[in-house]
């Protein structure tokens, strides 16, 4: 009883009908869409890395395992340790290490008050061994955490990302 093409008409309509949905929608949170959207473009291996990442940064001044890490994510520690050499090319360690190294540093350009000596600033990044902690800030900066406070502010803080990556490149 339908006339020719009423399954196209029917369509359309409920196409239109969708838009409006859509756009009224996307009107009222255009926030939770995009962050929907970019979570379904990142791979597996990327999504389980970005949770580790925000756990990292959110736990770095703690004292933070490899189990602590792969439990975040609800894996494996060896399968944590393939993701990260999947996607980062570095182990969680090395990424964890390089972003207090940074945040060391960051402390040190803003003349952060609480970590007037190496021992405390090694402290307040999570390090409880401040030979280390300037053994591998030597390692990133090419100079101790005294010498990097008496140098200019701003040439060593392009030199080191949590990725190993210049930050002017990125």
């Amino acid at each position: 009883s339908q006339g020719f093409g009423y399954e196209l008409t029917t369509k359309a309509y409920l196409c239109q009908l969708w838009v409006h949905l859509l756009k009224k929608f996307n009107n009222s949170n255009s926030l939770s869409i995009q962050t929907q959207k970019t979570h379904v473009s990142l791979s597996p291996d990327e999504a389980r890395i970005k949770d580790a990442i925000v756990y990292i940064q959110q736990h770095y001044t703690e004292q933070v395992t490899l189990d602590d890490i792969a439990n975040s994510i609800h894996i494996s520690k060896s399968e944590c340790c393939r993701c990260f050499k999947r996607a980062v090319n570095i182990t969680p360690f090395e990424y964890l290490m390089r972003y207090r190294i940074l945040q060391a540093a960051d402390k040190i350009l803003q003349n952060d008050r609480e970590t007037t000596s190496i021992s405390e600033l090694a402290s307040s990044v999570g390090f409880n061994n401040t030979s280390y902690f300037n053994k591998l800030f030597k390692k990133y900066f090419n100079c101790t955490p005294t010498e990097y406070r008496k140098q200019s502010k701003t040439e060593h803080r392009d030199k080191l990302s949590p990725f190993g990556l210049s930050l002017t490149h990125i």
